[in-house]
């Protein structure tokens, strides 16, 4: 890989291609292109992922290989959790839930005595456990899964998700709404979090602190007994938030969308996937060891919660050849920036430093195939090197450029 010149030959540098960089998110090779709708962790090494059509997939070497497991059957599966490295469950279509207690070698099916699908399970411990799904249905088990009993939710919308804290269950639903239990799901009471959106993910602790995440860029945060609802992701459906202490998370979902927070509430900055694949689900070991499960059998892990470090760059890439190099370059104040889209699809252009800081959205949106360009104007940024990069139908295509006073 050749690195630029110093500045002698930097003019030259200038009209290399850039179509790598050392990204927070690398993908990972994943073996399948089956939908990927749940990813669980017991270690920094050894976790699941389960998906369409049956799919379990296991690794133990933080995901540098993914082995498929043998679930026995065919029906979707929504949901993974393990107790440890050996005890787990998933559930999925049908009502049915299966259970490992060899690490996934083996897996055996129990039905949770309904035919709805069962889009979430939780265990709190080896014997309790619960699932939640469409029509309302909240089952419950003492068995370790062996067994279900059916609980009152009070609803017929679809339950998207459930889990438990210290004593404290919540399950997000459509129709903007999630349900709280404090008795082990006795009983559920309903929270209204000002939207008509579905909420698809919960992260909270204790009962009066939780951040909710959903369709159409919902984002809802819990203070007391209120929920307080914005529309922000540029509109984008979340699916899934992981929260590694009160301040520190991410959330993902649409076209490749993965955003993270320092500070819980007050803002959320948009990392680079490397794909527009919609991302499902999303993990956490810590604040910088994570994964990322998605459409096509997309994977994607980081070391670092994902920030970028650097960006590199190569002589030439076939993916570059729809992003042209903007004119002029180097350029004083604004700049053209043109590319050709194969075909209609949703696209980002952004701009970032020489450090891999985004300083510039350019564009994120869908657009329709044929020529497109957009001027950015660097007014306020320092002159140098910049870096800019289209994501379109999972292609990433970067180009440097450079400003002077």
């Amino acid at each position: 890989m050749k690195r630029c010149a110093i500045l002698p030959s930097l003019l030259l540098c200038l009209s290399a291609s850039v179509c790598g960089q050392q990204q927070g998110w690398q993908a990972q090779t994943s073996g399948t292109t089956e939908k990927l709708n749940s990813v669980y962790f017991v270690n920094e090494s050894t976790g699941w992922i389960v998906g369409k059509t049956g799919t379990i997939l296991k690794t133990t070497d933080a995901g540098e290989h993914w082995i498929e497991q043998n679930s026995n059957t065919l029906n979707e599966l929504k949901s993974v959790f393990f107790y440890d490295q050996t005890i787990g469950w998933c559930s999925g279509d049908m009502g049915k839930v299966y259970k490992t207690a060899d690490g996934g070698e083996t897996w055996t099916q129990y039905s949770a005595g309904t035919a709805a699908r069962l889009n979430s399970v939780f265990f709190t411990s080896v014997s309790e456990g619960y699932v939640c799904g469409e029509y309302g249905t909240i089952m419950h088990s003492a068995d370790g899964g062996v067994t279900w009993t059916s609980q009152n939710s009070g609803q017929w919308s679809a339950l998207t998700s459930i889990k438990f804290n210290n004593g404290i269950g919540r399950v997000t639903m459509m129709g903007g709404q999630i349900l709280v239990t404090i008795n082990g799901g006795t009983t559920w009471e309903v929270e209204d979090l000002n939207t008509a959106s579905t909420i698809n993910s919960v992260w909270f602790n204790g009962i009066s602190d939780g951040i909710a995440v959903g369709d159409n860029g919902v984002l809802s945060r819990q203070t007391g007994t209120n929920w307080n609802t914005s529309q922000v992701f540029n509109n984008k459906n979340m699916m899934s938030i992981f929260m590694t202490d009160a301040d520190t998370g991410w959330c993902v979902g649409q076209f490749g969308s993965i955003n993270h927070t320092s500070n819980s509430w007050n803002a959320w900055t948009p990392q680079t996937s490397g794909t527009t694949q919609d991302l499902n689900a999303v993990f956490f070991i810590d604040s910088g060891l994570g994964w990322v499960c998605g459409n096509h059998g997309t994977i994607l892990h980081t070391t670092n919660g994902g920030l970028i470090t650097a960006l590199e760059e190569i002589d030439s890439c076939e993916d570059n050849a729809m992003l042209n190099q903007n004119y002029p370059n180097p350029f004083y104040t604004t700049t053209t920036i043109s590319w050709q889209a194969a075909k209609g699809s949703w696209q980002s252009l952004k701009v970032f430093d020489i450090f891999g800081n985004e300083v510039a959205k350019l564009m994120d949106e869908f657009m329709p195939a044929g020529k497109h360009s957009v001027d950015f104007n660097a007014q306020g940024l320092p002159a140098g090197i910049y870096f800019y990069q289209l994501q379109e139908d999972g292609i990433v295509a970067t180009r440097k450029m450079m400003s002077v006073e």
